[in-house]
């Protein structure tokens, strides 16, 4: 195929046309990514401006009557070539500002994750950004994105809720003195958080012994293959996406050697 040079004239097509229908006619496809400016300045980065660029695009087109689309981490790498861990780290950060939501449901009979924009978080949070004003993490409509952020600062909360009587501690206010690096302890929030997302109630209490354990699983674990906690985040990940039907879901089953060894094989390596 021949491109003509020089500026256009007569009516024929401008270089970008025919680069464009070169493209068509040697792959068959002709579709382009189309990404406003403001949207990748309100994302902070391309990547994440192109995800939800095509989320907004994809919107309107779905079946679903709740609002929800789905595709797979493959169609979406496909789609805007974009590695699944960064997927996972802009869909981490939307759901933090609270303008995405995403539950596992079944398509094609498989466990497929779900997507759906807050459509009106997403647009009083864009307004608010383009004039610049800041966002109230107390407004119900502009969600912080440290709004599921879990504490591990405060007080230890105690609660009788256990069948024998027995005191419960909340690993999520717990204070941790126990010598854990910063990592772990974001670990151990990030699958609160993410247990929340997905089921939308908290995760069961543990006892003091059994935080102890996951603690200290978890900082073995990620010393001894060095891992860091984007690479936990991504087990993690891929943890509640299996078949909620056969998966155990509590931070104890997952927080096992041989779990954590088989999730490595499945997200990181």
């Amino acid at each position: 195929m021949q491109l003509s040079s020089g500026p256009d004239k007569g009516g024929s097509d401008s270089f970008q046309q025919q680069i464009f229908n070169m493209i068509q006619s040697l792959s068959g496809e002709k579709n382009l990514l189309a990404i406003p400016r403001e949207i990748i300045r309100f994302t902070g980065d391309l990547e994440s401006g192109a995800f939800l660029a095509q989320l907004i695009y994809w919107t309107d087109k779905g079946s679903r009557k709740d609002g929800f689309i789905y595709k797979t981490i493959k169609e979406w790498q496909d789609e805007v070539f974009i590695s699944e861990y960064a997927l996972r780290k802009i869909r981490k950060r939307l759901e933090g500002m609270g303008i995405l939501e995403t539950k596992l449901k079944k398509a094609n009979g498989n466990p497929t994750l779900h997507y759906k924009i807050n459509q009106k978080a997403f647009v009083d949070q864009f307004l608010r950004f383009q004039r610049k004003e800041p966002c109230i993490p107390n407004n119900q409509d502009c969600v912080s994105e440290y709004s599921l952020t879990y504490t591990t600062t405060q007080p230890t909360n105690i609660n009788y809720n256990n069948n024998n009587g027995t005191k419960s501690d909340d690993v999520r206010t717990m204070s941790i003195k126990e010598p854990y690096t910063e990592g772990t302890i974001s670990v151990v929030n990030y699958y609160y958080s993410t247990y929340l997302r997905y089921f939308r109630e908290d995760h069961p209490n543990l006892k003091k012994k059994q935080v102890q354990t996951v603690m200290m699983n978890i900082s073995d674990f990620m010393s001894e293959n060095m891992l860091d906690e984007g690479n936990l985040e991504a087990m993690i990940d891929r943890h509640f996406e299996r078949d909620h039907l056969t998966t155990d879901y509590n931070i104890n089953h997952f927080a096992t050697e041989g779990i954590m060894a088989n999730l490595i094989f499945e997200a990181v390596m």
